[in-house]
């Protein structure tokens, strides 16, 4: 998989999956303080995962632009 925004991006929403995966599995052996906490990240996690996507979505033109323009730079 190459690496890009949107590949990252979708690799830290399945990260945080794997959190929320993990607090579950707390719980229920019992470790509620863990669980909780972990919840918490994983709560932090999606929101900025959010501001991400929608700084992306706003953004999105001009990065491209600029990646572009040093991809261009690199090759000559």
């Amino acid at each position: 998989m190459p690496l890009t925004i949107k590949n990252t991006t979708m690799s830290l929403w399945l990260a945080r999956a794997e959190i929320t995966y993990f607090a579950t599995l707390l719980d229920k052996a019992g470790q509620k303080k863990e669980a909780v906490a972990l919840t918490q990240a994983g709560i932090a996690v999606g929101r900025a995962l959010l501001s991400l996507e929608d700084l992306l979505d706003e953004n999105g033109g001009a990065m491209r632009a600029a990646l572009e323009k040093l991809e261009a730079d690199h090759d000559h």
